[in-house]
């Protein structure tokens, strides 16, 4: 083997190793989001089964424009301080709107 297939044999080893190390950061970026998706949705629900019916009826209405300060707003009022550090806030913030908006479609109609 020239020293020229030895160098192309490890640079391709090397970029398959590159390649699946980001696609393992990938998977592993993806999974945190979901992870705090789920987190999201499960508070928003704790909080809506606890919430006065007005302030349920609000949030269940709610349909954000502003998303940005909408999330931040979210995570300031609502997240349990040991969440507060989430690595992606807005998908805490988008779960826990979606929890409580699931929550009030469960009761709606029986109020």
């Amino acid at each position: 083997m020239s020293h020229m297939e030895e160098i192309i044999k490890r640079l391709r080893k090397e970029k398959a190793e590159s390649e699946a190390t980001a696609a393992e950061a990938e998977k592993e970026k993806a999974d945190k989001k979901k992870t705090d998706l789920e987190k999201g949705r499960e508070r928003g629900r704790r909080w809506a089964s606890e919430a006065h019916y007005e302030d349920l009826k609000k949030m269940a209405g709610y349909a954000p424009t502003g998303i940005g300060g909408f999330y931040r707003e979210i995570v300031k009022d609502y997240a349990p301080t040991e969440e507060r550090g989430i690595s992606d806030m807005a998908s805490w913030a988008k779960g826990w709107l979606e929890g409580v908006k699931a929550f009030w479609e469960e009761v709606e109609s029986q109020l």
